[in-house]
């Protein structure tokens, strides 16, 4: 069913992905990495994924990204859980997107057993709100050559163990009433020094065992910040 200009409506249940390459659709390639194909979405714009309540998507393969959008434009997924079967490991990340504009999730739980929550590179005007990233093996998310992203009222928890939150040259980065709490790992953010305006506002730190808040060569401006019993020192 995945193409253009369509709203994909997914009932409660489980829907393992494991196994699907045999189905042709111009749109959708799957990729393998070592231990099985997990598929990638290319080329289409105005695409919605929704679940009702009690909507899992999962896939088997553990080196590979439960979903992933390349060149993509307009795209929207609400409602639904993502996560692997069993744990990620080295590329094994939840939702990936590449060169891709205009995103939007929303209500969305992204669990562990993936390196990555989320991983973003050279995509623009990307929001997540009101979901959670969670339990994931490496980190949270990386942002790689990014621009206008908002993080918005979305928990970031239980995650370890190497930088959290790894940003590269990007721009205009927001993060507003997010929470950050029960991680571990080296820093909870890694933001290079060619990224620009990145902001968090009104957000909590609590309970992370985490080395330093920042280990790169920047750090978000702070407004409106909680903390508290966090291994890092308060910035």
């Amino acid at each position: 069913a995945i193409g253009p200009d369509r709203a994909i409506r997914l009932a409660p249940g489980r829907y393992d992905l494991t196994g699907l390459s045999t189905i042709k659709n111009r749109y959708v390639e799957w990729i393998d990495l070592y231990d099985g194909p997990c598929p990638v979405i290319k080329n289409l714009s105005d695409l919605a994924l929704v679940g009702e309540e009690g909507a899992e998507i999962v896939i088997a393969p553990a080196y590979g990204w439960v979903l992933s959008f390349e060149t993509c434009e307009g795209i929207r997924i609400s409602g639904l859980v993502f996560g692997h079967s069993k744990p990620g490991y080295c590329l094994g990340g939840v939702l990936s997107f590449a060169r891709c504009g205009d995103v939007e999730i929303r209500s969305c739980d992204l669990y562990g057993s993936g390196t990555y929550g989320l991983g973003l590179d050279r995509t623009e005007k990307f929001s997540i709100a009101g979901s959670t990233v969670r339990d994931c093996t490496y980190g949270l998310a990386t942002v790689e050559r990014c621009e206008d992203l908002l993080f918005d009222s979305t928990a970031f928890r239980g995650t370890g163990e190497f930088d959290l939150f790894s940003v590269s040259a990007s721009t205009h980065l927001l993060f507003r009433d997010c929470e950050f709490s029960g991680n571990r790992g080296s820093s909870l953010f890694s933001i290079d020094e060619e990224t620009r305006d990145c902001k968090a506002v009104s957000c909590r730190f609590l309970d992370n065992d985490v080395a330093r808040f920042s280990g790169g060569g920047a750090q978000p401006v702070l407004e409106g910040a909680i903390f508290a019993r966090n291994r890092f020192a308060r910035p």
